[in-house]
């Protein structure tokens, strides 16, 4: 068991799911105790990262998790008008795709800086910057 979830916890399949939960950590839900549980996945996954190109895909791929499910309210607008089921797919996937982006960044410049806490350093201050 602890082998599976080891497997499962370093695969890059676990990050669209944690940045699918991370988005239960604010409004309506609140759910705030996953929160660090979350990002320290995601800082442990681009610590791993030994390129550039890596610490980029990782990121992203929470990104776009937290980006596709964060934004399913616009799914139920669009839905106001019956003819346009067609589109919801496609608005969340590129939703998802335009959050990926901000993170895959953030996380491209955390992996110009050497492992452990310079990084982390940096994936906070790139963040930072590119929610301002």
């Amino acid at each position: 068991m602890k082998k599976y979830f080891k497997s499962i916890i370093e695969s890059d399949f676990s990050l669209p799911i944690a940045g699918a939960m991370f988005s239960l950590c604010f409004a309506p839900r609140y759910w705030v105790i996953l929160m660090p549980f979350l990002v320290s996945l995601l800082v442990f996954r681009l610590n791993q990262s030994d390129g550039k190109r890596a610490s980029f895909k990782r990121a992203f791929l929470f990104g776009f998790g937290f980006g596709f499910v964060s934004t399913a309210w616009i799914g139920n607008a669009i839905l106001l008008d019956d003819r346009l089921g067609w589109v919801v797919p496609i608005a969340l996937a590129g939703m998802g795709i335009f959050f990926g982006l901000f993170y895959g960044t953030a996380g491209f410049v955390a992996a110009c800086y050497a492992k452990g806490w310079r990084r982390l350093l940096a994936f906070a201050a790139a963040m930072t910057i590119m929610e301002w």
